[in-house]
């Protein structure tokens, strides 16, 4: 029973529906981490066992960016926005700090439940991409306007039929497309039978429907994840996975710096969707220079909207978005997140060369930050609650692995 609950977690945030009742929404997932929360905890106490929060530095972090999100967002200029925002970091972090306080073992299989859910949405996708049309959960804006990756002959880019599965914008769902394809590598690389025809078709599936979401940061990001995999083959280079994180980190940090390129007069097509995003990041830091009490509180997000050549919700940035939204602070998180990140790398990488399905998950944290040059994959609930999911079975996979070579 337990099971099918926990896949009823890991399935809601996939199916990217939100409930609206007047002023008042909710995602669809939001009841069902609640709920599946009380009976985790409901089991914890009936089962007489002791409640213990999991010491493990990745709960404290995101405990701390939800108490500091309860410090500053209610006080935004949109005080709904921010009091949303809130409720946005404090249900998908309540869902993860139950899960790895009260599910002590099954993390292998609970990891490729995962797995089977985005190979669930990318046949969807696929279906969606081929027929261009089954697109449910798209309200509008710019998932309407996903363009491919080369430029026609007339010089323009065309827009794409692209694949999204239940998800409310491609971006996102080739996030988590990658995602199931790099877990679906560490089971092929443990894998015995690596001829199994359903295996292979299952990596085909992932692949095809991470190709047709367009999603080029997410490709990019699986691409280099999957040659850091490659190297802990070999000792003399397995020691730079623990570099992936502070990779994606200063790589995100310093394109968002590149705001002043967007003066170039020329940009070639295939590069035009960089093109908006540079003018976007720059417009950003002009915000912050203007409202220097931004960097302490961060709350910018109302001034953002109103800028007229901002046309999105986040400066398509992670680095940025932390600024913007909880100032200086948002930023330090994300760097203590960057460095712990390393360090759990550093002191587990005789585990993570040893389970490759480990290995997979720790990569999957870091594309959070390379994915972030371009893209926010922290920006709703949703998105949060999949990546505290991703987390969630890191951190129980790694526990399980280290009690299995400690034979406890």
């Amino acid at each position: 029973m337990s099971n099918v609950l926990i896949f009823l977690l890991f399935l809601t945030p996939t199916i990217q529906y939100r409930v609206e009742l007047g002023p008042f929404s909710f995602a669809l997932m939001e009841p069902f981490v609640l709920l599946v929360s009380a009976m985790l905890l409901a089991h914890q106490i009936v089962s007489r066992r002791r409640l213990v929060i999991l010491k493990n530095p990745l709960v404290y972090l995101f405990i701390g960016m939800t108490l500091w999100a309860f410090v500053v967002r209610p006080w935004a200029t949109d005080w709904k926005h921010g009091l949303s925002d809130v409720r946005d970091w404090a249900i998908p972090v309540l869902g993860f700090v139950v899960l790895v306080s009260t599910v002590r073992s099954g993390w292998r299989r609970k990891t490729q439940m995962l797995m089977i859910i985005a190979i669930l949405q990318s046949t969807i996708a696929i279906y969606q991409s081929l027929t261009d049309s089954f697109r449910v959960f798209v309200k509008g804006g710019s998932a309407l306007y996903k363009t491919g990756f080369f430029a026609s002959p007339g010089g323009s880019l065309p827009l794409a039929s692209y694949g999204l599965g239940f998800f409310s914008h491609p971006n996102g769902f080739g996030y988590f497309a990658s995602i199931g394809l790099l877990i679906w590598l560490g089971l092929y690389a443990s894998s015995r039978r690596r001829l199994n025809i359903l295996l292979l078709l299952s990596g085909i599936v992932l692949a095809s429907a991470l190709v047709l979401s367009y999603a080029k940061t997410s490709i990019l990001a699986f691409v280099i994840s999957a040659l850091l995999m490659r190297l802990l083959r070999y000792r003399e280079l397995h020691r730079l996975m623990p570099l992936a994180p502070v990779l994606g980190f200063l790589i995100s940090f310093l394109a968002f710096l590149s705001g002043p390129l967007a003066s170039i007069r020329y940009v070639p097509p295939e590069f035009a969707t960089s093109a908006w995003r540079l003018e976007l990041w720059q417009d950003s830091l002009d915000l912050v220079a203007r409202n220097p009490t931004i960097l302490l509180v961060g709350n910018g997000d109302s001034a953002l909207w109103s800028l007229r050549s901002i046309k999105f919700l986040h400066p398509h940035n992670l680095p940025l978005y932390f600024l913007i939204y909880y100032g200086l602070p948002g930023v330090a998180w994300l760097t203590i997140y960057t460095v712990v990140l390393s360090r759990i790398g550093s002191i587990r990488i005789s585990y993570l060369k040893r389970v490759p399905l480990l290995a997979a998950l720790y990569l999957s944290l870091s594309t959070l930050l390379l994915t972030g040059i371009f893209e926010v994959m922290l920006n709703d609930i949703n998105s949060r609650m999949i990546i505290l999911l991703i987390c969630s079975c890191f951190v129980g996979l790694e526990r399980e692995t280290i009690s299995s070579a400690k034979g406890v």
